[in-house]
């Protein structure tokens, strides 16, 4: 059967640092959902964004601190970020809630 609910649109720790390096993202601001719509970093924001830890070969301390809000994150993705100072916010939205977040008009 097909799901009624689709999944987040995902985002790694490592192709947020290589937001950050490329200054489309400003560390010292606190990054919303909408910023990262704004940017094309998550073309599917509509469905959420899933923040995730690509452990396995991704280095951590070369990410700054950050503040980040988020639909939902992985146990990993958080504890980075808080191991290097930062912050996550972890916010439930709606469908409706997120296109009027990204889309305003």
């Amino acid at each position: 059967p097909k799901s009624t609910d689709p999944l987040p649109d995902c985002l790694s720790l490592s192709q947020l640092a290589y937001l950050i390096q490329k200054e489309r993202v400003d560390p010292t601001k606190f990054i919303t959902i909408k910023q990262l719509y704004d940017i094309g970093a998550c073309h599917k924001a509509f469905r959420g964004v899933r923040l995730e830890n690509d452990q396995e070969w991704f280095d951590t301390t070369i990410l700054p601190p950050i503040q980040i809000e988020c639909t939902d994150a992985s146990p990993e993705a958080i504890e980075a970020i808080l191991q290097r100072g930062g912050k996550v916010v972890v916010q439930y939205h709606t469908k409706l809630t997120l296109r009027a977040l990204c889309k305003p008009n």
